[in-house]
């Protein structure tokens, strides 16, 4: 029997991890990896990181679970500066390091961007995948793929595919204009002397990150944020360090997980006292924890001390629930001496504005967004270049049609939805908008002094957020996604979501397996069920992080009960600890799910 040729889109930390773990489970498989970019590493790759970069984790937390960083790259654990943070030029050589050391990098085929993908045959008689690239045997005229595989991964993540702001005039301005994903490319020539004033475009932790290292090579910056909290938006910035531990630890513990509501859990006593309303204490409980978390994650920020913090404070104040919204993606504070840059006001000027047309060979207008008789007026600025903070989008939209992108359960714009397909999910949308609104009151009443912005796209709607619903009726295990939900540990979900979505691929579980050998009707409503739940799992994102949850599958706080979930279908056990107290109040790490591939196949031989 030939080896299953299986092909992975995407180098970054998801794809290496699912490839590696991949291997793991079918060692024959002849496995490739097509990555757009001239470097692997997506985020972290040579040609993104640059000096001052720093991750939002420290030392420990990000990193795949086996291969520890710091063993990798033969340094110290207190690599990185105030939260033991790890400096992006680490995560770009310990990528490479990982990729030669399992055999993955002669595996990847770079500068291979894809631009189409078609399916072989369909979900109930599937015969694998066609994918074209720019430049290839399509756009030279053939009619026939660059590459067909059997099985097909998409690790193509969240920051891939920039998003750049339609401004008019564009001709009119000479100076530079680049995204963020290439500052570390331009840094050289943002950084030249004849650059004096760069304005930077987007509130998140990118234009955090680019201030600090333009502030550090002695150029003044005009940072523009629009005011009304969306794209380009004001997320909260967060310490870098939270009663004296970096804050990502502090909140990778279980015992605060009590406080955030599970669309799972509607039946213990934890979610009768905190989460059902039935309780006046336990909702005065709930409300005044994360009154106080809020007040304790945003007290570095001290935004009334300058006119330039007054403008950055958010929409949503602590005591409304900032940090239980989580309304836009947090910024955690890495370089702790931008914010009293910003305050000093000697190298940086923040304006709460739109940028709405270019005016000269250097200047560009602002203007206040949504326009109104008491807006501010806003003197045209002049600008020797441009950086965009701007986020990105879906990559998949390059190169997926929206058909496909359907019935993969992928996002696909409002107006490309067929009427079936409107008839399917609208009434079990419905219906899950009611139930989260009746089991869970305070998701209700989102605080009025933020705009949300209307849905342009269908949500995510992938079974745990890896396959489509259909291949799993039909057992097409042809393809997976991974790197799509977003949670606050991002190094323990690359490991559990990449053993999850091989197990799948590889048939070592099937989550109708109880219902196969019984009739074709109990298939169907087992089907109906899961439907329901993902139609659930759909919206979730929305009501609970609200624009943040419209623009990608967020379940940042959720990150215990997604981790829970995907081991327990595998039969692997969720408690990574060796005591109960540390379980439940100890900091998680990778490296505490370092054993997990090695218990899923011991569990795949004794069966």
């Amino acid at each position: 029997m030939p080896p299953t040729r299986i092909i992975v889109v995407g180098s970054g930390l998801y794809g290496l991890a699912f490839a590696e773990t991949y291997m793991k489970i079918d060692p024959t498989a002849s496995l490739t990896i097509l990555e757009a970019d001239p470097h692997l590493g997506g985020t972290w790759s040579t040609e993104r990181v640059y000096p001052t970069l720093l991750a939002q984790q420290p030392c420990g937390s990000y990193e795949i679970p086996g291969y520890p960083l710091t063993e990798v790259n033969e340094i110290s654990s207190n690599m990185g500066t105030y939260g033991n943070f790890i400096p992006g030029t680490f995560l770009s050589i310990y990528l490479i390091n990982f990729a030669k050391k399992t055999g993955l990098y002669d595996k990847i085929i770079f500068n291979t961007r894809v631009s189409g993908i078609e399916k072989i045959g369909t979900v109930e008689d599937p015969h694998g995948w066609k994918i074209f690239v720019h430049g290839g045997k399509k756009d030279n005229g053939l009619d026939e793929p660059d590459y067909v595989c059997d099985k097909l991964v998409l690790a193509v993540g969240n920051t891939s595919t920039e998003q750049v702001p339609s401004i008019p005039s564009e001709e009119l301005f000479t100076g530079i204009k680049i995204h963020s994903k290439y500052f570390g490319r331009e840094l050289p020539h943002l950084t030249a002397p004849e650059i004096h004033t760069v304005t930077v475009y987007g509130g998140g932790k990118s234009a955090l990150d680019t201030i600090h290292a333009l502030v550090q090579a002695g150029k003044k910056v005009h940072w523009v944020i629009r005011p009304d909290e969306t794209t380009p938006g004001l997320p909260f910035y967060a310490n870098g360090v939270t009663l004296g531990i970096n804050t990502l630890p502090f909140m990778s513990t279980r015992d605060k997980s009590i406080f955030i509501p599970n669309p799972e859990d509607t039946q213990s006593g934890v979610y009768n006292f905190l989460h059902s309303g039935k309780s006046w204490l336990g909702s005065w409980i709930f409300k005044k924890y994360w009154s106080f978390l809020g007040n304790l994650v945003l007290s570095r920020m001290n935004y009334t001390r300058s006119e330039n913090g007054k403008k950055l404070i958010p929409q949503i104040k602590p005591e409304d629930g900032l940090i239980f919204w989580t309304n836009c993606t947090p910024a955690v504070l890495t370089s702790p001496e931008v914010i009293d840059w910003i305050h000093n006001g000697e190298h940086i000027t923040v304006h709460r504005a739109e940028i709405t047309a270019y005016s000269s060979a250097n200047t560009i207008t602002l203007a206040t967004y949504p326009p109104s008789s008491t807006s501010p007026t806003h003197a045209p600025l002049t600008t020797d270049a441009i950086v965009f903070c701007t986020g990105y989008k879906h990559s998949t939209n390059l190169f997926l049609a929206p058909s496909l992108r359907l019935s993969l359960g992928f996002p696909a714009p409002l107006t490309s939805v067929p009427p079936e397909d409107a008839a399917l999910w609208t009434p079990l949308t419905t219906s899950a908008h009611e139930h989260i609104s009746a089991k869970f009151p305070y998701l209700k009443t989102p605080p009025t002094s933020t705009r949300i912005m209307p849905a342009r796209d269908t949500p995510w709607r992938l079974y745990r957020h890896t396959i489509p619903l259909e291949y799993l009726r039909h057992q097409d295990r042809s393809f997976a996604s991974v790197g799509t939900v977003q949670v606050l540990n991002t190094g323990i979900m690359t490991a559990i979501n990449a053993l999850w979505a091989s197990a799948w691929l590889t048939g070592g579980y099937d989550p109708l397996e109880s219902h196969r050998n019984g009739t074709a009707s109990e298939v169907d409503v087992a089907m109906d069920l899961l439907y329901a739940k993902v139609a659930e799992e759909s919206i979730w994102p929305s009501r609970r992080y609200l624009n943040h949850g419209i623009k990608g599958d967020a379940w940042m706080q959720e990150l215990f009960f997604i981790f829970d979930a995907f081991l327990k279908d595998l039969g692997v056990n969720p408690q990574r600890k060796s005591t109960w107290l540390a379980h439940r109040f100890g900091a998680h790490y990778p490296s505490d799910y370092a054993k997990i591939v090695d218990e899923y196949l011991a569990l795949k031989r004794a069966t």
